[in-house]
This record gives structure tokens, C-alpha cells and sequence, in this order.
């Protein structure tokens, strides 16, 4: 019979980890806003890796972009989001029996209940689109979805 590897025990949160791209098994950590360059409100959702090897533990941000802030920005902030943005399309991807979500009421939270599929990218380019250098890229979610078996 095969040796079992025990999962490492604590949660690792690197200041921007590098992994290998593809795609994950990811579970919510938690959601911060923010207010990106002091005139872009954004989202991040952190997800921590959850399939088994190397890169368990690590944990990962989706940055998404939205309209308003509803209160201040802040960890599990509250927010209004486009029907057409990209973090109510994914929201939808993850939840598709939910019918017409409300968009400044996105229960984000309510995806540490599911076992997210998410693709990882490593991000290459800076906001200027100047080649960032090897040894500092770091990765991130790109796009989730369910996890289906």
C-alpha cells in the first residue's frame, strides 16, 4: 500500500505566492474592498488552494472591479456590482440555481460553503504593461466556478 502524505497544518499566506498555473480546487478565505490608485473601487476575494500537494494552503486573490462601495471600504465591505461585470458573472457561475441576484446585495460569503474551481494565472505585466521580472511575479484567481466531480 502507498505512503500517506499528511496535509500541511497551517495556512500559508505568502505575500504574493507563485504557483504553477492551471486549475485549482479553491475554498473562500475571506472578501476585502478597497479602492484601487484612490479612484477604482475594487473586491478582492481570497481563496486558499485545497487540492492536495505543493501548493495546499496557499492562498490566492480574484481582483474584480465594482461600481460603489455601500459603507466604507473595508475587510467584508459591502458593494454594488454591473450586471454585466465579471464578478457577477463568475458569482452566477458559482451559484447557477440562484436566479437574478441582487447586485448590491452579493452574498459573497456565502461561497465558503462550496468547493470553488478556479483558473490561476501568473501575472506578467504590471498596470503599465512593463514585463515584470521573473523573480517577482506572483499568481492569481482569474476566473472561478463550481467545482463539479
Amino acid at each position: 500500500m502507498g505512503e500517506c502524505i499528511p496535509f500541511p497544518s497551517e495556512i500559508r499566506t505568502d505575500d504574493a505566492p507563485l504557483i504553477p498555473e492551471g486549475i485549482y480546487q479553491l475554498a473562500y478565505v475571506y472578501h476585502s474592498t478597497f479602492m484601487f490608485m484612490g479612484r477604482q473601487p475594487k473586491v478582492a476575494i481570497f481563496f486558499r488552494v485545497v487540492d492536495p500537494g505543493d501548493n495546499f494552503g496557499i492562498v490566492l486573490p480574484a481582483y474584480y472591479n465594482v461600481i460603489k462601495f455601500i459603507g466604507k471600504p473595508e475587510k467584508s465591505g459591502s458593494f454594488k456590482v454591473a450586471k454585466k461585470s465579471s464578478l457577477a458573472r463568475d458569482y452566477c457561475r458559482v451559484f447557477p440555481a440562484e436566479l437574478n441576484p441582487r447586485l448590491d446585495r452579493l452574498p459573497i460569503s456565502k461561497m465558503s460553503n462550496v468547493i470553488i474551481q478556479g483558473t490561476v494565472r501568473t501575472v506578467e505585466k504590471d498596470f503599465n504593461q512593463r514585463e515584470i521580472p521573473e523573480a517577482v511575479r506572483y499568481s492569481r484567481v482569474k476566473t472561478i466556478e463550481l467545482y463539479r466531480l
